[in-house]
């Protein structure tokens, strides 16, 4: 667009008037722009008709500014690979190796692929929810989608803080529904069958299926950390499988230390597991000292003492197909039947909060409650018991 050198004051600060061969007399807006380093920048942007859009327009960027998302425009140019690099390299200082290896083949897998040329400013809702809905067309599992979404969506949050963009696309977006997954709880005399059924494996079982100790915490226990006389387990750490260092012990999954109380069934098999152990000494490993597989029930050993024990342990128990994992929804499901409430549940389990506890098993909570009307029923039906007469005080 050809312009004259001229350019013209107008009544409203920061707003100039320029003339053009085609178009005639325009408008240019101009402002500071605040960086995230603390420089500032003189912004302007031309090619409006009137002085009325042109003030609209630099009002608009200022007070973006005041509210602390006014964006450097150069910086919304900056592709989605560049910032995932950037973003990868900052997590991997401050997650846990298992969750970075996640998150790194989300990012190599999904998302740069599809959207790595794309700059961060351009990015628009339709287009992330026509992405999502491909993710789940290739036929991806919703859970998988929502993995994935979750990573990429940090990934512009993380350009929202560092005002890259100024508002953020990922609002509003919908995810395919994630079907419920069938929880199975396994009664105590279940529980007990298949602790019996497991031979040396047997304290485990008892283990998860009555301290809810998710298996890596489990594989992580040591001798000393188990107070016999008192029935108390300190968790303190867990063991996790990564791809690229093996078993790694690290703090437990929500970061925090916590006491399990013990029922005796398990802390006397414990106590006879535990008998010619060190203090130091990991209370579950393989009879040979070393760890033990990860267990997976489709796996049934023909042969006695096979590294895949668990699924021949449910077949020769009977007890209903479950993962290892159900063992620690065996706990709440005991604990909640024998009257605990969600904040003992919450605690046994080492949850985050009383919310994820409560959404996790609300049926469990539900299923009790025809119980505890039938006793609230009993304790209103219950004739008084008669108050003691004058006549029998004055006697005694």
């Amino acid at each position: 667009m050809a312009k004259s050198s001229a350019s013209y004051t107008t009544s409203v600060p920061g707003v100039t008037g320029y003339d053009t061969a085609r178009s005639g007399r325009l408008y240019m807006a101009q402002w500071v722009q605040p960086l995230a380093n603390g420089y500032k920048k003189h912004c302007k942007k031309r090619g409006f008709a009137t002085i009325r859009d042109a003030a609209a327009y630099k009002r608009k960027m200022e007070e973006a500014n005041d509210r602390g998302v006014g964006i450097d425009p150069a910086a919304s140019r900056i592709t989605i690979s560049q910032l995932s690099e950037e973003w990868l390299d900052m997590r991997k200082s401050v997650v846990k190796t298992r969750t970075w290896e996640s998150e790194e083949s989300h990012h190599r897998v999904h998302i740069v692929p599809y959207w790595g040329d794309t700059t961060i400013g351009s990015i628009r809702f339709s287009a992330i929810q026509a992405w999502v809905a491909e993710l789940t067309g290739e036929g991806l599992a919703p859970k998988t989608v929502h993995n994935v979404y979750a990573d990429f969506a940090a990934l512009i949050r993380y350009a929202l803080r560092d005002r890259l963009i100024t508002v953020n696309p990922c609002d509003g977006i919908k995810l395919p529904k994630i079907p419920p997954r069938e929880m199975v709880c396994l009664t105590p005399e279940e529980l007990g069958r298949l602790a019996d059924a497991s031979g040396y494996y047997k304290p485990y079982i008892l283990t998860l299926g009555t301290c809810g100790l998710r298996d890596g915490e489990a594989r992580a226990l040591r001798v000393r950390n188990i107070d016999f006389d008192k029935r108390r387990i300190a968790v303190e750490s867990t063991f996790e499988r990564t791809n690229t260092e093996g078993w790694i012990e690290n703090p437990p999954k929500t970061w925090e230390r916590r006491d399990v109380a013990v029922p005796a069934v398990t802390i006397d098999a414990l106590r006879e597991l535990c008998a010619d152990k060190a203090p130091d000494d990991f209370v579950f490993r393989q009879p040979n000292g070393e760890m033990m597989p990860q267990q997976k029930r489709a796996h049934v050993a023909k042969k006695e003492g096979a590294f895949q024990w668990f699924g021949r342990a449910i077949v020769d128990s009977g007890v209903p197909s479950l993962r290892i994992h159900d063992l620690r929804h065996t706990t709440a499901s005991i604990a909640i039947s024998a009257g605990a409430n969600v904040k003992a549940v919450q605690k046994l389990l080492g949850h985050k909060d009383a919310k994820e506890t409560l959404n996790t098993y609300a049926s469990l909570f539900e299923r009790d409650l025809d119980e505890v009307a039938d006793r609230m029923n009993a304790a209103m039906t219950t004739p008084p018991t008669p108050a003691p007469s004058r006549e029998s005080m004055r006697k005694e």
